[in-house]
């Protein structure tokens, strides 16, 4: 026969408070992951647009587009790299400190 246990009550609030972070950061990541997508679009949708304005010329031609689409690329590769600097910065201050 053996006795069974019952949980303490700390402990059934602690999974609700994991529960609720868990719902947070869940929501949290899809906010994030609309917005990059909507962006991309939007660009995308726009793109011969921002070619005509910034890469001025008689008509918009693939390497206008070329151009445009480099610099949506261009973004994408500088954005880790500001991260990681971010990181560095905020270990050698001290993380609390850095916010």
């Amino acid at each position: 026969m053996s006795i069974r246990r019952r949980r303490p009550s700390c402990a059934r609030n602690d999974t609700r408070d994991i529960d609720s972070a868990m719902r947070r950061d869940t929501a949290g990541t899809a906010i994030g992951n609309f917005m990059e997508w909507y962006d991309f679009g939007v660009y995308g949708y726009i793109a011969t647009t921002i070619a005509q304005v910034f890469y001025p010329g008689d008509s918009v031609s693939a390497v206008h587009l070329i151009a445009t689409f480099s610099t949506l690329a261009a973004a994408y590769v500088v954005r880790p790299l500001g991260g990681s600097s971010l990181v560095r910065s905020a270990t050698a201050s001290g993380a609390s400190g850095f916010w």
